[in-house]
């Protein structure tokens, strides 16, 4: 099996990452031009996994948080436990869940990552806005949707 699998990887192209990586393999950061190379894909297959090791490393270098993007977030629970252990503040999402209202379920995910994320990826300036469809200028007739109600600043005189 594993000659088999190593014929497969030589026929692959493979590029450096353009993120940071960790392995699971050694527990560390991923050497970029190790990842692009069939070998490190071979030990995936035939050395332990390092999970616990991984996730401590990742927490010891101040990763700010951690999504689960699988179906059935099983990993979410295992690398909560490690930040809590760990005291970090890191967060830990889950994108997705088996028996989650799925949109509900990304959108809850990814709302979290944005809020408890780094901050300075908010201080970003936001993309232009898609253009908007033009409206008409035509002034509203007839009755209205919403109900009559005072104007918030009163007019005339101010009461003695």
């Amino acid at each position: 099996m594993l000659d088999d699998f190593a014929e497969v990887l030589r026929t692959l192209d493979y590029h450096r990452p353009a993120v940071a990586m960790t392995s699971t393999v050694t527990g560390e950061p991923v050497d970029p031009d190790d990842i692009a190379s069939p070998g490190h894909w071979a030990r995936q297959v035939t050395e332990p996994v390092r999970f616990a090791d991984a996730v401590a490393g990742l927490i010891a270098r101040n990763t700010h948080g951690f999504l689960e993007i699988g179906p059935h977030p099983v990993l979410a629970p295992a690398i909560g436990q490690a930040v809590d252990e760990a005291g970090s503040t890191a967060f830990v999402a889950r994108l997705a869940g088996r028996g989650d209202d799925q949109p509900v379920r990304l959108l809850a995910g990814l709302a979290e990552a944005f809020v408890r994320g780094p901050s300075h990826r908010r201080d970003r300036p936001l993309p232009p806005a898609p253009a908007r469809a033009a409206r008409g200028s035509a002034p509203v007739r007839g009755p209205t949707p919403w109900p009559d109600r005072p104007p918030l600043v009163p007019s005339g005189p101010a009461p003695a």
